[in-house]
């Protein structure tokens, strides 16, 4: 390192200046999480789901994501979102495949992170599951996350329909 970099390294105007020398260069975009969470109600596995609250996909089923925050780490943010979103909390989850596809997101350029996390009986709200299977994730529409669980190996695939929007 320079001098004249640790200098600058020495102040906040400086680290400011220093990121505006090395990465202003280079695109930003958003890093989101998406939680993939099943539990097994009556023996049958199933896969949580909740209704989108805002556009894209606004009122469809959707697995749980958020965006990860500035200061935050990715499984912080996992944590949070799926807190947010259902309640649950201290919930194991393992990171399963990261999504950078540059058109995977219609609003803007997303890099998302899928996280799985298998719950057992009484962990969670009935409410929010669609009863699945194994044999594929056809029926349940073309999200990245239900991908990677299938591409992993889990099998995941839905029975019947997904849950009627009201």
């Amino acid at each position: 390192m320079r001098d004249s970099e640790a200098d600058l390294i020495a102040s906040e105007s400086g680290l400011r200046e220093l990121r505006d020398m090395y990465y202003s260069e280079n695109p930003r975009f958003f890093v989101a999480v998406d939680c993939i969470i099943f539990g097994l109600v009556e023996g049958k596995l199933c896969l949580l789901l909740t209704k989108r609250k805002f556009e894209p996909e606004k009122g469809k089923w959707s697995v749980m994501g958020g965006f990860v925050q500035e200061m935050e780490s990715a499984d912080d943010a996992a944590r949070r979102v799926l807190n947010q979103l259902t309640g649950l909390q201290d919930v194991y989850m393992e990171q399963v495949r990261a999504f950078g596809d540059v058109d995977r997101d219609p609003g803007e350029r997303v890099i998302s992170l899928a996280y799985f996390a298998m719950l057992g009986p009484e962990e969670f709200d009935v409410d929010l599951l669609a009863v699945i299977h194994a044999g594929g994730t056809d029926n349940l529409g073309d999200h990245d996350a239900l991908r990677a669980v299938d591409d992993e190996g889990a099998g995941v695939g839905h029975q019947g329909e997904v849950p009627h929007e009201d």
